[in-house]
């Protein structure tokens, strides 16, 4: 089955008949790509998730140091 890529736009075959991209650096600059529009999509994302969930990261933080202070401890 001959394909042509969906990023470069050139042509390759392929026995797989769900592949869009020729290469693995095609299909890393699609995710890249998709990865910066829904950035652009989303601009306060990251930023609501912190002060939404600000208390749930602290306990985390806590947890995780706490047992990084245990095991230094322990060596």
């Amino acid at each position: 089955m001959t394909r042509k890529c969906v990023i470069c736009g050139r042509t390759f075959s392929t026995s797989h008949s769900r592949k869009i991209y020729c290469s693995l650096v095609c299909k890393d600059a699609s995710t890249r790509l998709k990865r910066m529009k829904w950035k652009k999509d989303n601009p306060d994302y990251y930023n609501n998730y912190y002060s939404k969930n600000k208390d749930k990261i602290s306990k985390r933080r806590k947890l995780y140091y706490s047992k990084k202070k245990t095991e230094a401890q322990q060596v």
